[in-house]
């Protein structure tokens, strides 16, 4: 994974290029890679100065809902055993903790 400046280049372990995207936004923050199942990936990326956070799926189409509203890296998992849903938790840029509900 391969971020410069607004673009962000996907590609697998033997250099075959997977998807590449250009936000109309700076990428400030390391991409972070999110495990859904054994087999289904997500990579995700925070736009601090536009408050958004993307969640892309390995073809490089965006997941449900996304972007959404947040100022930092985010963390993706389960908040008890009972949940149905994983929790993604990020930051606003004031300050407050945004808990969003991402469908598995």
């Amino acid at each position: 994974i391969f971020v410069l400046k607004n673009q962000i280049y996907v590609q697998d372990n033997t250099g075959r290029s997977l998807f590449s995207q250009k936000l109309e936004c700076n990428i400030d923050f390391l991409p972070g890679v999110y495990l859904f199942a054994s087999n289904e990936k997500k990579i995700g990326v925070t736009c601090k100065g536009s408050n958004k956070i993307f969640l892309f799926n390995i073809n490089g189409s965006l997941y449900n809902d996304f972007p959404l509203e947040g100022s930092s890296e985010f963390c993706i998992g389960l908040i008890s055993e009972e949940s149905s849903n994983f929790n993604l938790l990020t930051n606003s840029p004031d300050g407050y903790l945004y808990n969003y509900y991402v469908k598995k």
